[in-house]
């Protein structure tokens, strides 16, 4: 629920178009839902029936624990193989990069483009007086105690990680596009555009 609107929220909301697109398009178009693993999945069709099948399917997308990329796109990748592009709609925010899954995707002949979504929060987050926090993945975990200071490390801890994510996808050729909440959806169509994942017919 972080994020206004939340990130799953963000993320539906980018798939859904992006589906859209692919189908006016005649591409044929799927959707999987993942935490540690494949939740849910519509598997690539064309038309729109099938599209209403994937909104369907992206509309309701809920979390329900805690992420494992690299464990779920090797899941995808078994059973899904290219030529084609799979679009990864996610925070990244794990302690390792999932190198290693989105490699995998690329061995299958799919082409991996990483859609960043980060909330404002994620970025910067509000603290000031010292607080309690609690982990947004694992409910159970028993909070933590934060302050201006551990918020500052965070800070810095989150930006290593987001340049290393795009350094990786810049140096293995995959399309990478950070999208934040907060962002109007005519920005993240420009974002898209100008990252190479839409293209602009006239």
């Amino acid at each position: 629920t972080i994020g206004t609107p939340a990130k799953l929220t963000a993320a539906a909301r980018v798939a859904s178009a992006l589906a859209y697109v692919g189908v006016e398009r005649r591409d044929a178009v799927g959707l999987a839902t993942f935490d540690d693993r494949i939740r849910m999945r519509v598997a690539p069709a064309t038309g729109k029936a099938h599209l209403m099948r994937v909104l369907a399917l992206a509309e309701g997308a809920r979390a329900v624990g805690r992420s494992n990329p690299d464990r779920a796109l090797a899941s995808y990748a078994a059973a899904e193989r290219g030529p084609g592009l799979a679009v990864i709609l996610s925070d990244m925010l794990v302690p390792a990069l999932p190198l290693e899954g989105l490699r995998v995707l690329a061995c299958r002949g799919l082409t991996p483009v990483i859609v960043h979504i980060l909330a404002d929060e994620d970025l910067d987050p509000p603290i000031g007086d010292p607080v309690d926090v609690a982990d947004a993945e694992d409910q159970a975990a028993a909070p933590r105690h934060a302050d201006a200071v551990a918020a500052r490390s965070y800070v810095t801890a989150v930006g290593i990680h987001v340049a290393a994510l795009a350094e990786a996808c810049a140096s293995n050729g995959w399309l990478y596009l950070r999208v934040t909440t907060s962002m109007a959806f005519p920005q993240v169509l420009t974002a898209s555009v100008n990252a190479g994942l839409l293209a602009v017919h006239g």
